[in-house]
């Protein structure tokens, strides 16, 4: 049975009264697909059923929703593993109290014989090496995806939501170039578009580039402070430059649609010898979140090693990640972005693909942050005296002017 208006309709109406993400909607849509499927009549017939034997008074495990919904959690625990059989029973339920009807508990089922998934270990993660090894058959958009997934830990859905503007403000450092423009300006587009290529070309020429980007994350709606490598700042400068389209400031940085994304992710699992003969654990965009976390973790390297003393606690980590902190230790604990850039720098080679970083590239690095910070600081400093000393010239002025009326004021007195 195929979804027709009027249950997507009711899916609608729904997901507008519960304010749900984008993501979570086509969730809710495929499980009631796959219900609808199962039951083979349509979500309106199904809730005019359960609504008219609810409305009868007839007791709640005698009722025909108890029998469908049973009858349907064999099947999802039949066909698909634990927790996607959980996942979409638990939507299909929520869309039944939704729409006003009553829900009792379902009969005892043991979730213990469940298919689940084995969990990831770090001998599971790919390494740096095999990463490289797929980066090397990847196209330029890929490439410049992947290295900034690994080194900023950005989920899949947060990549593919970053505008132009959000690269050319987290460079903003390294090109200096001023990207306001008025909204009521003619030709709005193309100043934009002179602008991106302005700062692309401006970025190609420097190297060592860790760009600050203030993001959102979709999942939590936290904003929080992350950064990316210099090699995936490369990658991303090299393919803008290979893009033979121009570039507004709301445009998507990464020009990709989400099948594309995954059929690209498949190609390189099927060119990885260790990830091709898995069914299962596969290389994936949230796989490259996990390296992230797991390669920047303290705990994974002996206490003794070079690796150890550059890499980062777990509050550290989630910081980066973006993570929801309670509410009471977001509203009193803040992370200051430039402390938590200047340990990113020093761990950047648990996190870099192509380059072994030397420990003075590292210091010089470290210490061109800081100067930028300082001269950034020195200039506001100037401003504001350059400020108070035009203020003071001005008061002068009028002290002037004031005490010539005055002795005007009094010559023609005394004459």
């Amino acid at each position: 049975m195929r979804m027709n208006n009027n249950d997507l309709n009711i899916l609608n109406q729904i997901i507008e009264e519960r304010n749900v993400k984008y993501r979570t909607y086509h969730a809710y849509k495929s499980s009631l697909k796959n219900y609808l499927k199962f039951q083979n009549i349509s979500f309106e017939e199904l809730l005019k059923e359960a609504k008219e034997e609810q409305d009868s008074k007839i007791p709640w495990y005698d009722r025909t929703i108890v029998e469908r919904l049973t009858k349907y959690r064999k099947y999802l625990y039949n066909t698909f593993n634990g927790s996607t059989a959980s996942r979409r029973l638990s939507n299909i339920i929520r869309l039944y109290k939704d729409s006003k009807v009553e829900m009792g508990e379902l009969p005892y089922f043991n979730e213990k014989n469940a298919n689940y998934s084995d969990p990831i270990t770090f001998d599971d993660l790919a390494t740096l090496d095999e990463l490289k090894e797929g980066l090397n058959i990847a196209p330029p958009i890929m490439r410049a995806i992947i290295l900034f997934m690994l080194s900023s830990a950005c989920a899949k859905v947060d990549t593919l939501n970053i505008k132009v503007i959000d690269f050319l403000e987290a460079t903003s450092k390294y090109h200096n170039i001023n990207t306001y423009i008025k909204e009521d300006i003619e030709d709005k587009f193309k100043q934009e578009n002179k602008i991106v290529n302005n700062i692309i070309c401006v970025l190609l020429e420097k190297n060592r580039m860790i760009p600050t980007f203030r993001l959102k994350r979709q999942k939590t709606s936290k904003y929080f402070t992350t950064y990316c490598s210099p090699e995936a700042t490369n990658a991303i400068v090299s393919y803008l430059i290979s893009l033979k389209e121009e570039l507004n400031y709301n445009d998507n940085l990464f020009k990709i649609n989400e099948r594309y994304f995954n059929d690209k992710f498949k190609e390189i699992n099927d060119k990885l010898d260790r990830f091709k003969q898995r069914k299962t654990k596969k290389f994936t965009s949230h796989m490259l979140r996990k390296m992230n976390a797991s390669l920047l973790y303290k705990n994974n390297y002996f206490v003794y090693s070079d690796e150890y003393k550059i890499a980062l606690d777990k509050e550290q980590i989630e910081a980066l990640h973006g993570r929801s902190k309670g509410s009471t230790e977001a509203s009193y604990y803040k992370d200051n972005p430039e402390i938590l850039k200047m340990i990113y720098i020093n761990a950047l080679p648990l996190i870099t693909v192509f380059h072994e970083y030397t420990n003075k590239e590292l210091e010089d690095m470290v210490n061109s942050e800081a100067e930028k910070k300082a001269t950034k600081k020195t200039k506001a400093i100037q401003k504001e005296l350059d400020e108070k000393n035009k203020s003071e010239k001005v008061m002068k002025k009028e002290i002037d002017d004031l005490k010539k009326t005055q002795n005007l004021i009094l010559e023609k007195l005394s004459s």
